[in-house]
Order: C-alpha cells, then sequence, then structure tokens
C-alpha cells in the first residue's frame, strides 16, 4: 500500500455534501480521511494543506453549473470558507467546495492531489492518482415555471370556454407542461 512505502492516500469513500451558500460562495464541502498526516511542505514536513494542493476535474455533462474550485482546505467542523485550516499533519479535513451557478444533479467533480503539492510525516510526497473519486453534484437547480397551463374547458366559466378565467376555486383541472418529477402547487 502507499502509506507502506510513507506516502498519503485517501481511506474510506468520500462524500460530497451540499450547504446554503455561505459567505465567499460555498456551495458545500467533500469530506477526506487520509492513511496518515499530510503536510503541504516536504524536507522536513510542514504546514497545513491548502486549496492549491489539490486540483479538480469538473464535468458538466449538459448541467447548469459551468465549474467548480476547491476555495479552501478546513477542519472536519467548518462548512464554509475561510473557516478553521486544518493542523499540519491533520489526518481528516474538508476540501470546500464553490460552484458556479446552482448545480442540476449531473454535473461530476473529482478532486486529485496536485503534484509535489502533499506531503507524509517522512516527506513522501502523495502521487496525482490519489483523488476522492468521481462524484456527483446534487440538483439544487430551481425548476422552471410549468409553461402552456390551460383550464379545462369544462372549468372555465368566463365569458368563453377557452379564456382560462372561472368563478370556480376548487377541484380545477389544469394541463400543462413542467420539469419532470417536479411538484406544481
Amino acid at each position: 500500500t502507499l502509506s507502506a512505502i510513507g506516502v498519503a492516500s485517501i481511506t474510506g469513500t468520500p462524500t460530497y455534501t451540499p450547504v446554503a451558500p455561505v459567505s465567499g460562495g460555498t456551495t458545500g464541502y467533500i469530506e477526506i480521511t487520509w492513511s496518515e498526516g499530510v503536510y503541504t511542505n516536504g524536507s522536513p514536513a510542514s504546514g497545513a494543506v491548502v486549496a492549491g494542493d489539490f486540483t479538480v476535474a469538473f464535468t458538466q455533462n449538459s448541467g447548469n453549473s459551468t465549474a467548480a474550485v476547491v476555495s479552501c482546505v478546513t477542519d472536519t467542523a467548518s462548512t464554509g470558507c475561510p473557516g478553521t485550516a486544518p493542523a499540519a499533519g491533520a489526518t481528516s479535513m474538508r476540501l470546500q467546495i464553490t460552484n458556479t451557478n446552482a448545480t442540476s444533479g449531473v454535473e461530476t467533480i473529482q478532486v486529485s492531489a496536485a503534484s509535489n503539492a502533499i506531503y507524509s510525516a517522512t516527506s513522501g510526497v502523495t502521487p496525482t492518482t490519489v483523488n476522492t473519486g468521481t462524484l456527483t453534484f446534487p440538483d439544487r437547480f430551481a425548476p422552471s415555471a410549468p409553461a402552456s397551463l390551460d383550464l379545462a374547458a369544462a372549468d372555465d366559466t368566463g365569458s368563453s370556454n377557452s379564456d382560462n378565467i372561472t368563478s370556480q376555486t376548487a377541484n380545477l383541472t389544469i394541463s400543462g407542461t413542467a420539469e419532470a418529477n417536479s411538484t406544481v402547487r
């Protein structure tokens, strides 16, 4: 294993957790656990890891969001930037993510160690192949308003049965189109 040769690797299964957008634009975080403590400098190992120690592979997949970045790295109690930086040598942390535009449930992200950027206590450098795996962002994009709404002729009490005017207040039949799986009220 990588840790057997003094190189940190991500353990477990990282997950993305959305948060209400906060100051700085953070839209969620990826919580990760390392096989051993990690540092931003090697020889000697020192300093807490920072956003620049990671690279992002973002795929839009025709979704609404056009980009995602690691805004900052925090301890596991922080839910946004700037938050509290993890300690040098920390084994658990959150990668705070900021999306450009709301996600629509099809966009993906994979965060990897940047080249020569993350070190173990023995100054072993984490390879760029160490990553979070591909994570899919949740749908946070508001659906469009229903379109082509039409009141059923039987419920239309206006001057014609096609003017969509009625005095009825209950049990109306309205047809139209809306985003799949959405609730129209």
